[in-house]
């Protein structure tokens, strides 16, 4: 075999370079650099999650640095959706939020830092993100829960503590503020236990009052969302002191109560009796009890002619059914008066709880021979014959046109000799 010679061996080294050379190479597609987010921490803004108060502003600071595209637009989203109404909702840099994901502008495109002002979502956790988009379409987000803290209702009265005697009524003004629910109902309760007897829960003032249709009481239309009432809270019976809790709850089942000490007093002699709905009729009518005979402790309607009856009434005028008088009248020597007004504040017919304030009523009001027309809420003061003294409310009066079947109703309070 011929060696090979040196040309020959060049030629051979330069064929194997040039094949060598001619391989394919792998295929280099440059990377991409996406923009970035960041919520920076400076003082006043919040960058990780956090609890605030309610109605308090969730503020926080974003930088958008761009990568190699300029930056598009920056989506604001709560638990993943947009804000509904982002121009009541959202500030950015102190101007109203065009949208949810406003679109970047100008020097903005290249990069930017807004201060982005939130109104908070009402209670619980919410997740705020925010999502940064260029105009390649490479996005970068961050996000940040916020805690929004329950406002509690509040609930307030103008007494806290009274002496007062036995079953009278004590005014006590209830303020309550609603917190982050609306209000459902208010309860009173007696050491504890919740008042049952709802003549003892009155609404009103000194003369017109209405008892509370039930204890809870259901708070309906504008006391949802607030209320200021004027209690009349009737003390117990007994002498000592008992403590009257008020609370309030709200629809999310939040409390709120405070508490009213009523110590009873043994002073003056305690009154004999309350008599309720004590019936006087027409006494121009088919049933003959047009009067009334006060010092009895049970049913004491008695007929217009009774000797017994202490005051009757007036009948009709003429012959005419329709004509009810619809006055009263003493009777058998007893004396009937009227609450003058001079009287303080014409006192109060429900806190009147012993003898001696019932003769101090009648020895204060102005001798009539006759009333006006007797209508609901007036208030009247009779001495018998025997000396005996009363104070009368009127509850009712019902007036008819056919068959003088009218009527009244008093609330009668006696102090007997």
């Amino acid at each position: 075999m011929r060696s090979l010679s040196f040309i020959q061996l060049f030629f051979v080294a330069v064929c194997i370079i040039f094949v060598s050379s001619c391989e394919t190479l792998p295929d280099e597609t440059p990377v991409s650099i996406p923009p970035s987010i960041d919520l920076l921490a400076d003082a006043g803004f919040i960058a990780t999650d956090a609890t605030i108060a309610a109605g308090e502003t969730i503020n926080v600071r974003i930088k958008g640095t761009k990568g190699d595209a300029s930056l598009s637009s920056l989506e604001m989203l709560i638990d993943g959706a947009r804000f509904t109404d982002p121009a009541a909702d959202i500030t950015v840099n102190g101007a109203a939020a065009s949208s949810s994901a406003p679109v970047l502008f100008d020097t903005d495109k290249e990069g930017f830092t807004w201060d982005i002002a939130i109104k908070p979502h009402e209670s619980g956790t919410a997740s705020y993100s925010f999502v940064l988009t260029d105009d390649a379409g490479e996005t970068s987000s961050t996000f940040v829960d916020v805690t929004v803290e329950s406002t509690p209702l509040e609930v307030t009265t103008d007494v806290s503590a009274v002496t007062l005697p036995a079953d009278v009524y004590q005014p006590v003004t209830i303020t309550v503020t609603a917190g982050s629910s609306q209000l459902n109902t208010i309860t009173v309760s007696e050491d504890g236990v919740a008042i049952t007897d709802l003549n003892r829960l009155k609404i009103g003032d000194l003369v017109s009052n209405v008892c509370w249709a039930s204890n809870p009481l259901t708070l309906e239309g504008d006391d949802k969302d607030g209320l200021t009432m004027d209690l009349k809270l009737r003390a117990h019976s007994t002498v000592g002191s008992v403590t009257y809790t008020i609370t309030v709850e709200d629809d999310a089942g939040g409390t709120a109560s405070t508490d009213v000490t009523m110590t009873v007093e043994a002073t003056g002699t305690p009154i004999d009796a309350i008599l309720t709905q004590r019936l006087i009729e027409n006494a121009a009518g088919p049933n003959p009890t047009g009067g009334l005979d006060l010092s009895l402790p049970s049913d004491n309607t008695v007929s217009v002619n009774s000797a017994d009856a202490d005051i009757i009434d007036s009948g009709i005028d003429g012959t005419d059914q329709t004509n009810w008088i619809g006055s009263i009248k003493p009777a058998n020597g007893a004396s009937l008066r009227r609450v003058d007004s001079n009287q303080p504040e014409l006192f109060d017919f429900d806190n009147i709880a012993t003898k001696e304030e019932v003769i101090a009523a009648y020895g204060g009001g102005v001798e009539i021979a006759e009333s006006a027309v007797v209508v609901v809420g007036d208030i009247f003061m009779v001495q018998d014959a025997a000396g005996n003294h009363f104070i009368l409310k009127t509850t009712k009066v019902e007036e008819t046109t056919t068959n003088n079947l009218d009527y009244y109703e008093f609330t009668v309070k006696q102090a007997l000799n």
